[in-house]
C-alpha cells in the first residue's frame, strides 16, 4: 500500500512539474499584451496621445502616422471595461498625456466583458498586464485553462508571428496585399452583422456607464477624449440596426454634453474605398494610414 501511495505521489508530482513547465514556457513567448505592458511601464511618461479600443483601433490607428509620442493600447476584442481598467492602470504614469482616442461603435458598444465571452483574454490582462481584477489562483490566472487558445498561440509561435503588432502597439497584420477580392461583399457583411446584432441591451447599458467614467477620468486629468466611430465598408454600414445606432448616438450626445468628450463619426466617410478595408469593418494598413492622417 505504501509503495502504491509513493508511486501515485510521484506521478502526480511529475504531472504538476510538466504542467508548470508548459505554463512557464508559454508565458515566456512574446505577445502584444506583454509587450504593451512593458512599453507602458518604461515609456508612459513620454506618451502624449494614447489609443484605446478593440480591433477597430488596434488595426485602424497607426502611432507612427498620428505623430510623436503616440502609443496604441488597443487590442483585439478589448471591451470597454478593460479600456477603463487600462486607463486607470497607466494614467498616473502618463505625466504628459494630452489626448485619448477610443472607438465606441457597433463593434463594441453592445459587447459583454471578455470575462464572460473570451475568458482567455481576461487571463492575458491578468498575467501580462497586471490588471488585478481576478486572483492569479482563479481560472484567469493560468494559460493552461484555455486549451483552444493555447493551441492557436502555439501555431502562431511556430510561424514566428507571436506579436502581430509593431513597436508602438499598432496591429500590423491586416496588410492590403493579403486582402481577399470579396472582402467587403454583401454576403460577408451579412455574416459579420450576425455577430454584431443584439436584442438584449443590458451589456450596452453597462458599457455606456463605463464610457462615461472614462470621459470623467479624462476630464478630471485635463485630457482631451476623442470618441470615434471608425470607418466601415458601405455594405456593413447599410446593415447597422437602426435601434443600435440610435442607442450609440444618444450615448455619445450625453458623453459630449455631460462628460466633456468630443466625438467623430467616420463610419461612412468618403475618404475610404472598399479597397481600404481588409474585411467589412476593419481597415488594411493603407486604410489605417488614411484614418491616422485624418485624426492627426
Amino acid at each position: 500500500m505504501l509503495k502504491f501511495i509513493s508511486r501515485t505521489f510521484l506521478l502526480i508530482s511529475i504531472a504538476i512539474l510538466l504542467l508548470g513547465f508548459v505554463e512557464l514556457t508559454v508565458r515566456s513567448w512574446d505577445n502584444s499584451y506583454k509587450m504593451k505592458h512593458y512599453w507602458m511601464t518604461t515609456n508612459a511618461h513620454r506618451v502624449e496621445c494614447l489609443i484605446l479600443g478593440n480591433s477597430h483601433t488596434f488595426f485602424g490607428l497607426r502611432p507612427d502616422v498620428l505623430g510623436m509620442n503616440v502609443f496604441n493600447l488597443a487590442n483585439v476584442s478589448q471591451t470597454i471595461d478593460y479600456d477603463l481598467l487600462l486607463l486607470q492602470q497607466y494614467i498616473g504614469k502618463c505625466k504628459n498625456l494630452k489626448r485619448v482616442i477610443i472607438n465606441y461603435d457597433n463593434s463594441n458598444a453592445f459587447d459583454a466583458s471578455v470575462d464572460e465571452t473570451e475568458p482567455s483574454r481576461a487571463t492575458f490582462y491578468r498575467i501580462y498586464m497586471d490588471i488585478p481584477r481576478h486572483s492569479l489562483f482563479s481560472e484567469y490566472g493560468f494559460e493552461l485553462q484555455h486549451a483552444s487558445t493555447l493551441q492557436a498561440k502555439f501555431q502562431k509561435h511556430i510561424r514566428g508571428n507571436d506579436l502581430e503588432a509593431d513597436s508602438l502597439g499598432w496591429g500590423n497584420g491586416y496588410q492590403s496585399g493579403k486582402r481577399e477580392s470579396n472582402a467587403t461583399s454583401k454576403e460577408k457583411a451579412l455574416l459579420r452583422m450576425e455577430g454584431h446584432t443584439f436584442d438584449n441591451f443590458n451589456a450596452a447599458k453597462n458599457n455606456r456607464e463605463l464610457l462615461f467614467r472614462i470621459a470623467d477620468l479624462c476630464r478630471a486629468n485635463k485630457i482631451r477624449l476623442d470618441i470615434i466611430q471608425t470607418p466601415v465598408s458601405s455594405n456593413y454600414f447599410s446593415l447597422i440596426p437602426a435601434k443600435q445606432q440610435q442607442f450609440i448616438e444618444t450615448t455619445l450626445l450625453s458623453c459630449v454634453e455631460k462628460h466633456g468628450a468630443s466625438t467623430i463619426d467616420l463610419r461612412n466617410n468618403n475618404h475610404f474605398k472598399d479597397s481600404d478595408f481588409f474585411d467589412t469593418d476593419h481597415l488594411t494598413d493603407c486604410g489605417a494610414e488614411k484614418l491616422s492622417k485624418l485624426l492627426k
